[in-house]
């Protein structure tokens, strides 16, 4: 599993202490400090990507990737 975060790196640090809390299996982690996550899609291999944020979610679409709202 891969994170894309829109976030910075310094956000790192506790999204890996959260998600070896709850057990996630995340191999790689990617954080673009607010540039628009959909061009990293296709080279990251997303398969399906979620979102809480409608625009974002319409980008990766665009992107030819399946996206949701979450």
């Amino acid at each position: 599993m891969t994170l894309l975060s829109g976030n910075s790196p310094d956000l790192g640090l506790r999204l890996t202490q959260a998600a070896s809390h709850y057990g996630l299996d995340i191999k790689r982690w990617a954080f673009t400090s607010g540039e628009p996550v959909a061009c990293f899609l296709k080279p990251f291999d997303v398969d399906l990507f979620l979102s809480r944020d409608h625009a974002t979610v319409d980008q990766a679409v665009n992107a030819g990737v399946a996206a949701a709202v979450v």
